[in-house]
């Protein structure tokens, strides 16, 4: 016998405790409509509206929760300069979720008309052979959809991983790797799925909500870049799309101008305009290969590749009209892909291009289309002007050779300390002021330029020139670095220590469920808060610790999770018992003290440099190959 699970129980492990808007999404002979619920007090109108709009169509569900209400304006104009209005949840539009991930899977055989589908026998092993088990999985008449929960909501940027955790589990299963938005929607249980004659009945399967994960623990996966995912997906500008149903309603037009009102930056407007026959020809190479499902993930590539080769916005339009119109696709959503992704050109932003579009065609394309798509591919790239060398673009991107020119220089040796994983201090030079900066940052950050830049930003306030990655690496390859003891504040565990000590000064006697998503709380007996919170807390000071290492901590320094009630409501959150029993106003037990011991606290990380390294440190290059060169002086020259 299947669980007895209520759709209360269901949306509430789903949603965690909110408060957001629900989306509740019917789809049938009336069209789409979706309906947003303040969430979650508003929970109960919304199960009883399931059977009132589950009579003649199916319903769905937002697997995230949305941060504002619908209808919504976006501040866009469309081509007749009227504001664009969002009717339904969009992924800019996601606040969080409680999954881990989710995946859906159609089974072969069941009438689905389109997308990616397994046989039933199939999805079974692979889903047993998965490493970690579900939380829920929900029949739905056709296929299966499977969760898996987290322990804390997912929240911020960190959406953004959910989403790339979702395509690499649905890459491993086999499932539908168009499901993995943020502004999906998927069934509600209990509901009937009236696709079918006679409708099924879409109900849980599965239910062990005891499973819950930490998004860490899906590291085993290939797992692809999460900043990718948000800009190759700019579904923003869309509707979302739904699982199984008719197409979401059209995105708003574009005007013939190109894009406006864009900040000033480093980089040059493109400034190459194509002849008619250049724009003709490229158009028809494209329109042959403008496969259908792929085509919004084409225009992207298919804009980033002009504008990172300095072809001009109306050019670009002329193209990718020429292709659209050819294929029969939406030529007015393909539009808006050219201009967001223009747009995001001139804010300085990486943006996908030839590489990304090669890679769609190697993965998404079918096998029998493969070969002509690359062969056009190629020819489209030989039709174009030749990428601009260093200093000459500057976008940062794939087709450029090296990006813009940077405005820093690094300066004296990295400073690695031997802490697991290693911290790095690095020095750079401003050659615009002259100014020598320092940041602190772990090794995964340090290799990663767009992740350098936003550390270096958070401790510095200074705003890096985007410059592309194999440039990046080459000027960290062959610097020396001198390796040093770490102190303890520099350590994940001092950070951590020193962190929490500023964390609990800020704590409320007896607070409400609602101040824990802030602040810390005492009572009598014990201080208790909610992880996100300190999350968040260490996130604003540029710490980014991985939650798997502050977990740990928090457990050796006598923290454990428990459930707690707070009003009408129970939370889980971080609990350690005081040892005498009183807790001063502030909440931190035993003053500024450790919050186990009552031993000083970690000092507060000194102002100067880092210490001075031993008498004979260690000096390689940052990727461990000894150098001779001697550590410089800020300002000092180098020889080129």
């Amino acid at each position: 016998m299947p669980p007895v699970v209520s759709i209360d129980q269901f949306l509430r492990a789903i949603w965690g405790e909110g408060p957001g808007f629900a989306e509740l999404t019917s789809i049938g002979k009336n069209g789409v409509k979706s309906y947003p619920f303040a969430y979650p007090v508003s929970l109960p109108g919304l199960i009883s509206a399931v059977p009132n709009h589950n009579r003649d169509a199916n319903v769905y569900m937002g697997v995230c929760l949305r941060r504002e209400a619908w209808p919504r304006k976006t501040g866009r104009l469309d081509s007749k300069g009227k504001e664009v209005i969002e009717y339904r949840g969009t992924e800019d539009n996601a606040l969080s979720s409680m999954l881990a991930c989710w995946v859906e899977i159609d089974f072969t055989g069941m009438g689905h008309k389109s997308g990616k589908t397994i046989p039933e026998e199939q999805a079974k092993k692979a889903l047993k052979d998965f490493p970690l088990k579900p939380s829920i999985i929900l029949k739905s008449g056709g296929g299966i959809q499977i969760y898996w929960l987290n322990k804390e909501p997912v929240t911020g940027n960190d959406l953004w991983r959910l989403k790339a955790i979702n395509k690499a589990v649905a890459l491993y299963l086999g499932a539908d790797t168009q499901s993995v938005d943020l502004a999906r929607i998927l069934r509600v249980p209990s509901t009937l799925n009236v696709k079918y004659t006679p409708p099924r009945t879409c109900e849980i399967t599965y239910w062990h909500p005891e499973h819950t994960y930490t998004m860490d623990d899906f590291d085993f996966l290939p797992v692809g870049d999460p900043e990718k995912h948000q800009q190759a997906s700019l579904t923003h500008f869309s509707a979302p799309a739904h699982a199984g149903g008719p197409p979401a309603p059209a995105a708003a037009s574009v005007g013939a101008s190109g894009p406006s009102n864009l900040p000033s930056t480093t980089r040059p407007t493109p400034n190459i305009d194509l002849t008619e026959d250049q724009i003709a020809k490229i158009g028809e190479l494209f329109a042959e290969i403008w496969i259908e499902g792929q085509r919004h993930k084409m225009a992207l590539c298919v804009a980033g590749l002009l504008v990172n080769r300095m072809v001009t916005f109306e050019s670009a339009r002329g193209i990718v009209i020429r292709a659209s119109l050819s294929a029969g696709a939406d030529t007015e959503k393909r539009l808006k892909d050219v201009k967001d992704t223009y747009e995001s050109w001139h804010r300085g932003k990486n943006v996908i291009g030839a590489t990304e579009l090669a890679d769609v065609i190697s993965n998404e394309f079918p096998p029998i289309s493969r070969k002509k798509a690359a062969e056009n591919l190629e020819k489209i790239k030989k039709a174009l002007p030749k990428p601009p060398g260093p200093g000459k673009g500057g976008g940062g991107g794939e087709d450029d050779d090296q990006g813009a020119e940077p405005n820093f220089e690094i300066v004296n040796p990295l400073i690695k300390f031997d802490s697991s994983p290693a911290r790095w201090t690095i020095h750079l030079r401003m050659l615009d002021s002259e100014r020598s900066l320092s940041a602190t940052v772990e090794t995964a950050v340090l290799m990663r330029f767009q992740s350098f830049l936003e550390a270096f930003y958070e401790q510095t306030n200074e705003i890096l020139i985007v410059i592309k990655q194999s440039r990046w690496l080459g000027m960290l390859r062959g610097f020396p670095v001198e390796v040093r003891e770490t102190p303890k504040e520099a350590k994940p565990e001092g950070a951590i220590e020193t962190a929490l000590d500023e964390f609990l000064d800020t704590a409320h006697d007896n607070p409400e469920e609602g101040m824990l998503r802030v602040f810390p709380g005492f009572d009598e007996e014990s201080r208790f808060f909610k992880f996100q919170a300190f999350d968040n807390f260490l996130k604003n000071q540029g710490q980014r610790i991985e939650r798997r290492v502050v977990f740990h901590h928090l457990k050796a320094l006598g923290y454990v999770q428990k459930p707690r009630r707070f009003g009408p409501k129970v939370s889980k959150v971080w609990v350690l018992k005081l040892l005498d029993g009183t807790a001063p106003p502030n909440g931190n037990g035993h003053g500024n003290g450790h919050p186990v011991t009552g031993s000083p606290g970690p000092a507060a990380p000194p102002s100067a440099a880092p210490p001075a390294p031993a008498a004979q440190p260690s000096v390689t290059d940052i990727f461990g190959e000894p150098t001779e060169d001697l550590p410089r002086e800020p300002g000092e020259d180098r020889d080129e």
